[in-house]
């Protein structure tokens, strides 16, 4: 997760990280991260990581 940079996980947790802090911006991450994990075991897919056609 820590040199995770180009994806949208990656991109918030450098986000945050400018402006709160480092180890600020590895929660924010991580929650992020925590959401979309708990959402595609309940709905079975992820919308915002589909691929655009």
């Amino acid at each position: 997760m820590q040199t995770l940079h180009s994806g949208p996980i990656g991109r918030t947790r450098l986000r945050v990280g400018e402006h709160r802090g480092a180890n600020i911006g590895k929660i924010a991450a991580a929650r992020k991260l925590l959401t979309l994990v708990s959402y595609g075991l309940r709905d079975g897919y992820l919308r915002c990581l589909a691929r655009q056609a």
